[in-house]
């Protein structure tokens, strides 16, 4: 029996598995706003291990109908048996994106390895750096040499995608867990309760008396995918920038596929191929920046 048959009490609607540096933010800052106006309890967990004593019941006791689950394990989300969608990249590109946001931009709250971690970056050159980066992104790396990627529940997608296609890739992904309203007419009738529903959502989480007539919604429409999504996108939080502009104090630094070739040294690449080389196997790329084999697909 999967979760969310259980008699309404597990009524978790779908996961969403990902990794430093893989547009994270820019999922969580999407998936947080379309939960609050559908009215659905969402959390992420940056590791199960936050999720004590299990993912299970951490799920139940916060009564979640959507899960993020950032540096996401196999072993411990491929029990949950909801639909999810699961975002890589090439870790070539997590480890220069992730030289840079430890060098200067990602926040060291409650993460005192970063704090000794970049006072190191900082004392190196940027190849030692990023030798040096090498070791510290192990965490991160090893998760995805331990992913199942034939999980008939999860779709894969990469970050590639959605730097091409955020739009499209947002809708897809949201689609194919079944959260997306297969019959959005496009009624006025349909679009303003929709609206209204949401408006009462949204004032719920804000004012404890609205709690009380909360509307939660069936399905989310993909108008509202597209708004979020657009209110996310890439040139906003980069305060104007496009992708590929760069900016090495901001966490949203360039934002392309493929920026490890300007990085990497033979030095690096020797260091990265002995730690990682079967990694990069496993997910499918190869020595360009495209994957080599085609995500799957429900």
């Amino acid at each position: 029996m999967s979760l969310t048959e259980n008699n309404g009490s597990f009524p978790l609607r779908f996961a969403y598995y990902s990794h430093h540096k893989c547009a994270t933010k820019f999922f969580l800052l999407v998936l947080a706003r379309l939960c609050r106006d559908a009215g659905w309890n969402f959390r992420h967990v940056d590791r199960v291990d936050h999720a004590q004593p299990s993912i299970k019941e951490f799920v139940a006791a916060n009564n979640l109908s959507a899960l993020a689950v950032v540096n996401a394990e196999y072993e411990k989300v491929a029990g949950l048996g909801v639909p999810a969608f699961h975002v890589i990249r090439d870790p070539r590109d997590m480890i220069v994106s992730g030289y840079f946001s430890h060098l200067k931009s990602h926040s060291e709250r409650d993460w005192p390895e970063l704090t000794e971690h970049r006072k190191r970056l900082q004392s190196l050159s940027k190849e030692d750096g990023l030798l040096a980066e090498l070791d510290f992104s192990r965490q991160f790396l090893d998760d995805l040499a331990t992913w199942s990627y034939s999980d008939p529940n999860i779709l894969e997608l990469r970050f590639e995608q959605v730097a091409s296609d955020p739009y499209g890739t947002v809708l897809l992904a949201l689609e194919w867990v079944g959260v997306i309203d297969p019959d959005d007419s496009g009624s006025l009738a349909r679009d303003t309760a929709r609206l209204a529903r949401s408006f009462i959502n949204r004032l719920s989480y804000r004012t404890a008396l609205f709690r009380l007539i909360r509307k939660p919604q069936k399905y989310l429409s993909g108008e509202d995918v597209l708004r979020f999504a657009y209110r996310n996108r890439f040139s906003k939080q980069a305060r104007g920038r496009t992708r590929g502009e760069t900016d090495e104090s901001s966490h949203y630094r360039r934002g392309i596929p493929g920026d490890w070739m300007n990085h990497f040294t033979p030095p690096i690449a020797e260091k990265f191929n002995t730690l990682y080389g079967t990694v990069l196997e496993k997910t499918g790329y190869t020595a360009s920046t495209q994957p080599s084999f085609a995500v799957n697909s429900r």
